[in-house]
């Protein structure tokens, strides 16, 4: 893979590096996996530690997974990190990965077409094989977590995001069960809003009330919104990639 500084604009072409392989053969016809796969020194788009697991501090700046091809026709995974970085990781590379990553990537990875679909599939596939391997089988549906300001790790609520408002002006808290309370802005600010924050803040905003339903699917499109234009000012700048097809 090859590293990315988005502000330069200085895009190197794609690397055909290999999946990565261990002593057992990953990759070969044996498929060994273990903890540590997928987390190596040479992966600067790794969200996982070698015999760590996920590291939340990574999980946190991967702001959006798009998918796009290069002009071979390749797959590839776009990372966009909340710094500005980002990171192509080709289809081949995803069998290295750790499951932990693959389950999060999945998390917030949009089907948009067929290619797509496809890619789903496969981290759908390998998130089970390498989870059964591994003997996490039974680590129960994905829910986000995050850090508070502690340290600790807190696991999202859904349906506890409420609305508030603060000198006036409505805002949607949520996170409010710990230290680390957000507070999404609404109305004619909700476009001011990190991607992050607001895919955060989708997970948790529920639908029984048709204020919190209609404050949703806002913000799922406004989501959308700034997820395409992270797409389009990349393919202004890749070389010998364009996008996935509708």
């Amino acid at each position: 893979m090859t590293e990315i500084n988005f502000e330069k604009g200085s895009i190197q072409p794609i690397s055909r590096q290999k999946a990565g392989r261990d002593k057992g053969g990953l990759g070969s016809k044996y498929e060994k996996f273990d903890q540590s796969i997928g987390s190596m020194s040479t992966d600067p788009s790794s969200l996982c530690a070698p015999r760590t697991g996920a590291l939340q501090e990574r999980m946190d700046k991967l702001d959006s997974v798009q998918l796009v091809k290069n002009d071979r026709g390749d797959n590839i995974l776009i990372y966009f990190m909340s710094d500005g970085t980002v990171f192509r990781v080709i289809e081949a590379d995803l069998y290295a990965k750790h499951w932990e990553e693959l389950r999060y990537v999945s998390h917030i990875f949009q089907v948009k077409n067929k290619s797509c679909q496809h890619i789903s599939n496969l981290l759908k596939d390998q998130i089970r094989r390498k989870m059964g391997i591994t003997g996490n089988k039974n680590a129960g549906p994905f829910i986000p977590k995050y850090l508070n300001h502690k340290g600790q790790l807190v696991e999202m609520k859904k349906n506890s995001a409420k609305i508030v408002t603060i000198a006036g002006i409505r805002t949607l808290a949520f996170n409010e069960e710990s230290d680390k309370a957000y507070n999404i802005k609404l109305d004619r600010d909700l476009r001011r809003n990190k991607i992050h924050d607001l895919r955060a803040a989708i997970y948790q905003t529920g639908v029984s009330d048709p204020e919190l339903r209609e404050i949703k699917r806002q913000m799922i499109t406004v989501l959308e919104e700034a997820e395409r234009e992270l797409l389009r000012g990349y393919l202004k700048t890749a070389n010998g990639v364009y996008e996935a097809k509708e």
